[in-house]
């Protein structure tokens, strides 16, 4: 409890520590350009951010607008929450240049550059933007900060939002579904503690490891996702048990004893199958994986603790109280007969073919989307469509291009002579145009664009004398080469939005021309931007998937073995949690990537799913499904041990089993499913996919297809080398 407390006081802590990044892999083009980015150049920093600013009366040209232009400048200017840097704006921009700041007549677009860094900024502009919001209320003003940073931080305030929501609904709700299974209203309360004990303090402690190394903003609600159904689902089984071992002998020293001995051996085991097939996740180098792995590794360790401490306690502190509470109509009515899964075994063991078949047929029918599977990484469409950055970016789309929004850079360094060098000059010149010719190309921004492609002498002339110009024409040079005249950009927007095949297959075309270009020597030239870092950590995902699923076979295929002492059983295992993998993903790709339901969860449907979430949705169905087999599979085996015959130790195993893994998978689909309703795109994947997993698991596989392909089997499901089989008895257990 200590602890606990101690840890409570710094859960608060963790949200601010949280980053939006870790999309980058190390040694790309696209970490090269974001750093390069973060030079000196007007309105652009590590932390840049582009303003809308939309009047609902007056035109850009007026001279209320402009008015009101200065009026919102001079108010983020001054504002004490972050320190601006620079800024180019429709009124300090050169005559030529304006038109390119303008949307529709009544919008303009600004580009602030920040002196924060980006864990601050993105905490902060949240903030910011609604000060502006609640500054300007009473005006005709819409004004809107875009960016990566604003993205982030907004991302981040709702999901602490839907984190609040997903609790309100699942706490009452695991409340009612335990009072359903136990009857007892002490009892019920128990795991609810157990989890929420589990996750507060996981939390806390995630809040030193954030200090010392980035966690990703979508931790909280993965490592809480997990936390409340991985909590909830231990203390069921031990609570269950403890509860039948205090009726049998009264004594709540033994019954303790014996609880530990058999449910608490089950939770520490399955602890340690998630955390090994969890740690797989550290073979895709890539820092929003890793951090999330690293999260559910942590909230299930200390799930595992106070499961094997906290909770022993309050059992035995309540000793046969666990029982107190009792709600009359449930703890005496019987809702599922007492021999409903032993007769339904036996039904469909009698026909094992026929109900193989049909489970596979509808699996299969459930895979057959998952042949579109397509993955990339968050955009704004992962936002609800009355967020403040969700509107800002539709406003730029809808006025300058839907590419606008996600430009591709190419960022060219040179390590020698500066770009007052006409070779370098002319470089860029050259460059820039043949980027112009490619398809999807809707705008290229460069220096030797803005001037007007003039010969690179008058260009390298205007660069040696730059600070006898006009302020405003400084100011637009300087947002494409920075002041040690060190770097310059080229900025490719492109027709398409950044997750587009268009935009992915112009990155690439890009690419080529740089290759095919004269390249003077010490100069570097890099392709970066969104889509250019979508790539990189899709094909880091990409590249690893294999091996993850390679390791998980193994992992899996051993801990089974170990376990059961059988060749086989494993291995069928292993088929059936495949091809409940691919059922999921089927109805993961219908409903997101189809937008079958959109409508009913509030998101905007894309032609793809977030590339993190079917390789989480891998390694936790593996461990999860591994779990509910190890429980069914042992049950059956100590039957089969006894002297019962392959098939009766089938039914008796799943008679004992099945109403706990029912329970404990309706808890788990309650837990997973409240997190669809969240306003964070990738948790309502991650929700739903979870809770169909379990929901698949917990029916079609251990009801329908592990007792038939037992049955196929028959006594080959325990043969291991060197294993003396007793020989079973036809008896009919009691």
């Amino acid at each position: 409890m200590v602890i606990l407390i101690v840890a409570g006081i710094f859960a608060g802590q963790l949200t601010p520590l949280l980053s939006g990044g870790g999309w980058t892999v190390d040694g790309s083009d696209s970490l090269k350009t974001n750093e390069l980015l973060s030079k000196d150049f007007t309105g652009r920093s590590g932390t840049s951010i582009t303003l809308v600013v939309r009047d609902k009366v007056n035109e850009v040209k007026t001279e209320e607008y402009q008015q009101n232009l200065q009026e919102t400048i001079d108010y983020i200017e001054d504002n004490e929450k972050l320190d601006v840097a620079s800024m180019y704006t429709y009124l300090n921009a050169p005559e030529d240049a304006k038109a390119s700041l303008v949307g529709d007549e009544n919008t303009t677009v600004a580009f602030i550059g920040f002196n924060e860094d980006d864990g601050f900024a993105r905490n902060e502009l949240p903030s910011l933007q609604e000060d502006i919001k609640s500054h300007f209320k009473n005006s005709d003003l819409e004004i809107y900060l875009v960016g990566a940073a604003s993205f982030w931080g907004e991302i981040n305030v709702l999901s602490q939002e839907g984190l609040a929501k997903a609790e309100l609904i699942t706490l009452p709700l695991v409340l009612i579904i335990l009072l359903l299974v136990f009857g007892s209203l002490v009892a019920a309360l128990t795991p609810l503690i157990v989890a929420v004990a589990s996750v507060v303090t996981t939390l806390g402690i995630m809040t030193f490891i954030a200090q010392q190394t980035e966690l990703s903003i979508f931790v909280t609600n993965a490592a809480t996702m997990l936390g409340l159904g991985v909590g909830i689902d231990y203390s069921l089984f031990m609570v269950n048990r403890f509860r039948e071992e205090i009726a049998k002998h009264g004594d709540k020293k033994k019954a303790l004893t014996t609880t530990m001995k058999t449910a608490g051996d089950a939770v520490f085991f399955s602890a340690l199958t998630i955390i090994a097939c969890m740690s797989v996740l550290f073979i895709v180098d890539l820092g929003v994986i890793q951090s999330i792995a690293l999260g559910a590794i942590a909230i299930v360790a200390i799930t595992l603790l106070v499961s094997l401490t906290l909770l022993p306690a309050v059992l035995y502190i309540l000793g046969a109280n666990i029982n107190k509470g009792k709600i009359p109509f449930l703890s005496r009515k019987k809702i599922v007969k007492p021999k409903f899964w032993y007769n339904w075994s036996h039904k469909i063991m009698k026909r094992p073919v026929l109900f193989l078949v049909l489970s596979l047929i509808m699996l299969g029918v459930m895979a057959i989307p998952s042949k579109d599977l397509s993955t990339f990484t968050p955009d704004a469409r992962i936002l609800p469509e009355e967020s403040d950055s969700r509107m800002g970016y539709e406003i730029i789309q809808e006025d300058f291009g839907e590419g606008y929004t996600s430009p591709v850079y190419v960022t060219v360094e040179s390590s020698g002579d500066s770009f007052e060098q006409v070779e370098n000059v002319e470089y860029l010149s050259n460059l820039s145009e043949r980027l112009s010719e490619l398809d999807h190309v809707d705008i290229i921004n460069s220096l030797p664009v803005i001037f007007n492609n003039n010969d690179s002498d008058t260009i390298v002339q205007t660069l040696k004398g730059l600070d006898h110009v006009p302020e405003e024409l400084q100011g637009l040079v300087n947002r494409y080469i920075d002041v040690e005249k060190m770097v310059a950009i080229i900025e490719v927007i492109p027709e398409h939005a950044a997750a587009s095949e268009e935009t992915r297959s112009l990155v690439s075309e890009i690419k080529k021309e740089i290759k095919d270009v004269n390249t003077p020597e010490n100069i570097n030239t890099y392709v970066g931007g969104e889509t250019a870092e979508g790539i990189d950590s899709n094909q880091v995902i990409e590249g690893s998937f294999t091996k993850v699923l390679i390791v998980m076979l193994i992992i899996g295929y051993f801990i089974l073995l170990l376990t059961f002492k059988s060749v086989w059983l494993p291995l069928k295992a292993i088929l059936m949690n495949l091809v409940s993998l691919g059922a999921t993903y089927g109805i993961l790709i219908f409903v997101f990537q189809y937008g079958n339901g959109s409508e009913l969860l509030n998101f905007t449907p894309a032609d793809y799913v977030q590339n993190f979430v079917p390789i989480l949705l891998l390694t936790l169905l593996f461990s999860l499904s591994t779990d509910y087999e190890v429980f069914l599979i042992s049950r059956i085996k100590e039957d089969y041990e006894k002297g019962f015959d392959n098939e009766e130790s089938v039914a008796t195993g799943l008679q004992a089993t099945a109403p706990m893994i029912s329970g404990a998978a309706v808890l788990m689909i309650a837990v997973f499913g409240a997190f669809t309703i969240t306003s964070v795109l990738p948790i309502q994947q991650l929700g739903l996919g979870m809770a169909v997993a379990i929901a698949i698991d917990a029916t079609i596989i251990r009801l329908i297809l592990v007792p038939v392909s037992m049955r196929l089997l028959g006594d080959l499901n325990w043969w291991f080398p060197g294993k003396k089989v007793k020989k079973p008895s036809r008896a009919v257990a009691k």
